[in-house]
């Protein structure tokens, strides 16, 4: 399973140095507005390919954000600001993953929309002994020996006009992102061909559709390559698209479609209670870390609502099936320091949990 132990970044967007760590399977981020907490899942788009990272980020920037022309954005938007020097912006990232294995990865960027990219082992030196004590002090140490580099080209500018592809198993779940074709491809692809996994589809989205009855693909007869997903309901003759629901069940279907295209692998989800009602909330998380459990995938999901901190408590603590998600579940508290750094505390869930019963909110944010 590639799920993360530790994470690290550094010159990301506006952070000059971040770190998280004691990661679990499941990890929901709060902190308050502009600390940070999307730039965090962007970050998480890290691949250790370098092809497919390129790839996450330019979906993230053309489908995501609108940008139109790399040319002129791409450096600009990843790079940290103030450690952009002559039109060059280093990135840098700290890997620690549940097999030991602990990496670090430069990603540079060029005016000139070219890029460079070179990995290192992080816990061997040049002469093979062990680096002891504080990674981050380490970070991009000369003397790491590297693994891995690489070049990236693009040829000219590169605009949306059609010949860019989007990524087909982007990791990444924006709060705003609704109903759209891409969805009605997935779930072709990754569910409808298999009985067992288009019925649980059915079953985990009755806590949103409780009369669904069965989920159809339809030709669009205005748009041939664009087929539409339709929700059959009981006691309906007319099945209705999935776009005509609210934001809350189109959000859940999307959720559950990537838990499964991602099997194994992380999942990043911007405010995973948007859209959803206060009365939905604890079946909501149910299935979805029913879902994660069995697929193992790895959810980084951020909120801003104390329903969905109280709820995802709740539901580790009522479902018997539940319980042993404890262990692997981590709330994580992002703030900011005085000089505008952001500092990541993790909670276990036996300390989320003495949060909550004693409502003491985990929100809260010290102001100096």
């Amino acid at each position: 399973m590639a799920h993360l132990t530790s994470f690290g970044v550094e010159n990301f967007k506006r952070f000059e140095r971040f770190s998280m760590n004691n990661l679990g399977q499941i990890n929901l981020l709060w902190g308050d507005n502009n600390v940070g907490k999307t730039s965090i899942l962007e970050a998480l788009l890290f691949h250790p390919d370098p092809h497919i990272f390129k790839h996450r980020l330019l979906t993230n920037l053309f489908v995501f954000r609108n940008f139109d022309d790399i040319t002129r954005s791409y450096w600009l938007y990843y790079a940290n600001s103030l450690n952009v020097q002559d039109g060059v912006g280093s990135v840098h990232f700290r890997t620690k993953y549940l097999t030991s294995a602990e990496f670090v990865d430069s990603l540079t960027f060029f005016k000139d929309s070219h890029t460079t990219w070179i990995r290192a082992d992080f816990t061997t030196r040049v002469d093979n002994s062990v680096i002891a004590d504080n990674p981050d002090e380490l970070f991009m140490s000369n003397t790491l020996t590297p693994r891995m580099d690489g070049t990236f080209r693009f040829d000219g500018s590169i605009k949306f006009d059609g010949k860019f592809y989007p990524h087909p198993e982007m990791p990444l779940i924006p709060f705003f992102l609704g109903y759209e074709h891409r969805l009605t491809k997935k779930y072709t692809h990754h569910i409808q061909r298999f009985a067992s996994l288009a019925e649980q589809m059915k079953e985990d989205l009755r806590c949103m559709i409780p009369t669904i009855t069965d989920i159809l693909v339809e030709p669009n007869e205005t748009s041939p390559n664009n087929p539409i997903l339709l929700i059959r309901q009981k006691g309906q003759d007319l099945a209705m698209p999935l776009g005509t629901f609210g934001d809350g069940a189109i959000k859940l279907f999307r959720i559950l479609l990537e838990i499964i295209v991602h099997k194994g692998e992380r999942l990043m989800i911007d405010e995973i209670d948007s859209g959803v009602h206060v009365s939905r909330f604890h079946d909501f998380w149910r299935t979805i870390l029913k879902a994660a459990s069995k697929h193992e995938v790895q959810i980084f999901a951020t909120t801003h609502n104390w329903e969905c901190l109280q709820f995802f408590k709740e539901v580790l603590e009522e479902e018997e099936e539940m319980q042993p998600l404890q262990e692997k579940a981590r709330g994580i508290k992002l703030t900011t320091d005085k000089e505008g750094s952001t500092q990541a505390i993790t909670y276990t869930f036996e300390q989320f949990q003495h949060a909550i019963n004693h409502h003491i909110d985990p929100r809260a944010v010290m102001r100096v």
